[in-house]
């Protein structure tokens, strides 16, 4: 049960995370979001 847990909390976190990073975007200058893209290719995480 433990390990469940902090899978769900892992999975909070990072959603938690992209909320930020795409409200972030709506306040950023677009040159600014296209750097983050350029250095995260990944995604925020």
């Amino acid at each position: 049960m433990r390990g469940r847990l902090k899978f769900r909390v892992g999975q909070m976190v990072d959603a938690a995370f992209s909320l930020v990073v795409e409200a972030w975007r709506m306040v950023v200058l677009q040159k600014v979001s296209r750097a983050y893209d350029i250095a995260h290719p990944d995604g925020p995480n």
